[in-house]
């Protein structure tokens, strides 16, 4: 049985008062395709591949209405214990509503590694992707998570990883009030840019335009509109894939590197600023991220699950009594966050020499506030453009 109906999607179209229509078809042997409920005659679909869409028949399409835009986020993480618990904290923090929503997904390998998944409300919503589950393996992650967040139709698609901590509100404002043609035209928004200017590394890897104007800087994250999205899969994900392995093996590690590269060859894709900042630079000492949430960037980088749950208290203004409790949890000896035993034993002893720097940009014309001041110059990974006295 195949039904012709009219489809009205969410936020995409109706933002730019457009419609879209389209067909489909519903078979008995695939339930999952589609929900159609009769109703006095009418033909109504629920749900078209697990997302809740309204409906209406041709003749009865009234003046579209405007709609927030879809906003997906898709999140990158490992088969290991660490990483579980820190897509389960977003999931129980900035990921709540997102998570209730159908709007969050994780992608990680289909190698198994330690993570225990069973009865996991993370399970729920882990997208397992042939990809090697360690470094080597980013650049492919990266290629199947856009796959992936193509597959939900979103608006927008917000690429993370799972030590980023989201300011849902903020991001999704930032998003939202971008002009309606902006929906229609592929365009991908990075919170930071630069990374890569001046790599000779990037113009032998066939990258001059990253090499020479810098690319996205994935630790702020990056969105991706329908259209773009759309554009890439055109390509065939299979050939985004060979594409994205291609520039790895020429020496580029780095998945937001390869994808500025990748999308800088496709015709019509666009890259912008979107404004906000990100707090992608790594801190160690509770000082420097009360700095950071004074920011309220649109992101954070270098998240563990027990500093997402006190970030999250603290921007939710949470009672004192409880967002102490989670900072005990979160800082031993005022610290976090350091990547070996030098840097906990620096941070501990009040020698650590690393400064708050936000990444990105801030609204045009806007000034920064007065004590970011010192100009920080990016590298092949780091954008900051401003550093903090602190």
């Amino acid at each position: 049985m195949c039904l012709h109906i009219l489809v009205l999607t969410s936020g995409q179209a109706l933002k730019s008062s457009m419609l879209r229509k389209e067909v489909i078809s519903f078979h008995e042997s695939e339930p999952n395709s589609a929900a159609v409920m009769k109703s006095n005659g009418d033909i109504e679909v629920t749900r078209v591949n697990n997302l809740e869409i309204p409906m209406m028949l041709e003749e009865e399409v009234a003046e579209p209405r405007a709609m927030a835009p879809k906003i997906l986020y898709g999140v990158m993480t490992k088969n290991e214990e660490s990483h579980r618990a820190q897509v389960l904290a977003q999931i129980e923090t900035w990921g709540a509503e997102p998570f209730k929503q159908g709007r969050f997904f994780a992608t990680a390998s289909s190698e198994f590694g330690q993570a225990n998944y069973t009865n996991d409300v993370v399970r729920k919503i882990l997208h397992r992707v042939s990809c090697p589950d360690d470094y080597s393996g980013v650049v492919c992650k990266e290629a199947h998570t856009l796959e992936v967040g193509f597959r939900h139709s979103p608006d927008w698609l917000v690429r993370v990883d799972d030590d980023n901590y989201v300011d849902t509100g903020l991001l999704e404002s930032a998003l939202s009030s971008l002009p309606g043609e902006d929906l229609q035209k592929p365009i991908v928004m990075a919170i930071s840019l630069g990374c890569g200017k001046g790599s000779h590394i990037m113009k032998s890897a066939g990258c001059p335009k990253v090499a020479e104007s810098g690319g996205i800087c994935g630790g702020g994250g990056y969105a991706l509109n329908f259209a773009a999205l759309t554009l890439i899969q055109k390509l065939g994900w299979a050939h985004v894939l060979q594409e994205y392995e291609s520039i790895r093996r020429s020496g580029i590690g780095y998945g937001d590197m390869v994808t500025t590269c990748v999308l800088n060859k496709i015709p019509g894709m666009e890259v912008r600023q979107l404004y906000g900042g990100a707090a992608a630079n790594r801190v160690t000492t509770v000082k420097a991220w009360q700095y950071y949430v004074g920011q309220r960037p649109l992101t954070y980088h270098y998240m563990t699950a027990e500093l997402t749950r006190w970030l999250h208290a603290k921007l939710q203004n949470t009672a004192q009594d409880k967002v102490r409790a989670l900072e005990a949890k979160a800082f031993d000896r005022g610290c976090c966050c350091w990547t070996d035993e030098a840097m906990r034993e620096e941070c501990q002893s009040g020698l650590s020499k690393i400064v708050p720097g936000m990444s990105g940009a801030y609204q045009p014309f806007q000034k920064p506030p007065t004590h970011q001041t010192k100009p920080h110059m990016p590298d092949l990974k780091t954008n900051g453009q401003f550093v903090s006295p602190i």
